[in-house]
């Protein structure tokens, strides 16, 4: 199985990625309600979220410090906080 090609340029990667904002809203309009975007402050795909909720729309993000999807289960850390 092939990942990528020829097919996947840099011209296509940002056309597919502005049709995925457009059906979503993007970071800037986001079309989702009553949802959760927990952040770890160390996560690599923390830029991925979103990262200020709106209470309008009952959207909550926040920032979890030390925390990262990545991290390994043995070393979970005992300091984690909400900021």
């Amino acid at each position: 199985m092939e990942f990528f090609g020829s097919n996947y340029t840099l011209t296509e990667t940002y056309r597919l990625v502005g049709a995925l904002q457009s059906k979503y809203g993007g970071i800037t309009a986001y079309k989702g309600d009553k949802v959760v975007f927990p952040n770890g402050s160390v996560d690599p795909w923390k830029s991925l979220g979103l990262p200020v909720g709106d209470p309008d729309k009952n959207i909550d993000a926040f920032i979890i410090k030390g925390l990262s999807q990545a991290l390994k289960k043995e070393s979970k850390s005992q300091s984690l906080t909400k900021d």
